[in-house]
C-alpha cells in the first residue's frame, strides 16, 4: 500500500480558461505533470450546450446507441454506472476491455455524430495544450485499440470515494500500457455532460501519492474477484487516513467544461449526488508517452 504525505502548498491550484483561448497555453501538459507550476485546469465550453443537451438526450432515450455496453455496478465500491469499460482493475489480457473499446468507439461516433467527432475534439484540446505533440489513442499488443473515453453516470446519493491514478500503475492491466507511457504520472480528464442539482463536484486533496516499497509478490495475473479484495482493503486503509480533516479544494464545473488535472499524484473523490438529475460525465486518462515527444489518452 502507498504511504501518502501532504505537499506544503497550502491548497491545490487549478486554472481556469476558456476553450477559445487553449492555444495560449502551450506547455499546460507539460507545467502540469513535469514542472509541476500548477496541478489541473478547467477549460470551459469544450462541448456547446446544444451538444451536451443532445448527448444526454440521446442517453436517456429507448434508442439509446450505447444500450449494449452499459455496465452497472457488481462490487459495492464502484457505485456507478458505466457506458463502457475502463482498463483500471481489468485482467491483464485486456480480451473483453478491447472487445468493448471497439464498440464503445462506434457507439460514441453515432452519439456525437450530429455536432462533432468526440475523439477529434478532445485531441485537438490536448495538442493545443502539449505544443502540438501528437496525441493518439494506445494500440493493443494485437493491434488493438484502446478506448478514448468512458461515460460515468452517478444517480442520486451516489458517489466516487477517495482514489489516486498512479494507483493504476502497479495494476496487472497496465502491463501493456508501461510499456508506452512515462509511469511517473498520469492526468485524468473529463467533460461534464450532465450536472447534478447539488454535490457530485470533485474534491481533490492536497494529499500526494508516493511509489509504494517493492513488494517480493508478483502482480502479473489476478482475478476480478482478489482485485475486489485489493481494492477493499485498499479503500479501509485509505479512509484511515481521512479520519482526521485534510485541506482539499472542490470544483463544480458547468456542462460543457472539461476538467484536467493531475490525478495521478492528489488524492481525489466525487461527493454525493444530490436531487434526481444524476451526474453524467466522459473522460478518461492521459500520458506522456517515455521519450516524452506524444501524449496517450485513454480509459
Amino acid at each position: 500500500m502507498s504511504s501518502n504525505t501532504i505537499s506544503e502548498k497550502p491548497v491545490v491550484h487549478f486554472l481556469d480558461i476558456n476553450a477559445s483561448v487553449v492555444e495560449n497555453y502551450p506547455s499546460a501538459l507539460q507545467d502540469i505533470v513535469l514542472n509541476r507550476r500548477f496541478d489541473g485546469m478547467i477549460v470551459r465550453d469544450v462541448l456547446s450546450q446544444d451538444t451536451v443537451e443532445r448527448v444526454v438526450r440521446h442517453l436517456e432515450s429507448d434508442d439509446n446507441c450505447m444500450k449494449s455496453i452499459h455496465f452497472k455496478p457488481n462490487y459495492h465500491v464502484k457505485v456507478l454506472e458505466t457506458y463502457g469499460l475502463s482498463v483500471v482493475g481489468k485482467p491483464p489480457d485486456l480480451k473483453e476491455y478491447f472487445a468493448i473499446a471497439a464498440v464503445f468507439r462506434q457507439a460514441c461516433r453515432t452519439l456525437f455524430q450530429e455536432n462533432l467527432d468526440f475523439e477529434e475534439r478532445v485531441e485537438s484540446i490536448f495538442r493545443s495544450l502539449c505544443g502540438g505533440l501528437p496525441v493518439k489513442l494506445p494500440i493493443g499488443p494485437e493491434g488493438q485499440t484502446y478506448t478514448p473515453a468512458t461515460i460515468r453516470v452517478l444517480p442520486e446519493g451516489y458517489q466516487i470515494p477517495v482514489h489516486v491514478g498512479n494507483d493504476f500503475r502497479d495494476m496487472p492491466s497496465s502491463n501493456h500500457l508501461r510499456t508506452l507511457i512515462d509511469i511517473s504520472d498520469q492526468l485524468s480528464y473529463f467533460i461534464v455532460l450532465s450536472a447534478p442539482e447539488a454535490g457530485g463536484e470533485l474534491e481533490v486533496y492536497n494529499v500526494e501519492w508516493t511509489p509504494k516499497k517493492a513488494s517480493n509478490s508478483t502482480t502479473t495475473s489476478v482475478s476480478e474477484t482478489d482485485y475486489a479484495l485489493t481494492q477493499d482493503n485498499y479503500m479501509l486503509e485509505v479512509k484511515s487516513w481521512f479520519q482526521s480533516p485534510q485541506e482539499s479544494v472542490a470544483f463544480a464545473p458547468r456542462p460543457g467544461d472539461m476538467v484536467l488535472f493531475n490525478g495521478g499524484t492528489y488524492y481525489h473523490r466525487v461527493t454525493p449526488v444530490v436531487g434526481h438529475r444524476p451526474r453524467i460525465t466522459i473522460g478518461g486518462f492521459l500520458s506522456f508517452s517515455k521519450e516524452h515527444d506524444g501524449v496517450y489518452y485513454w480509459s
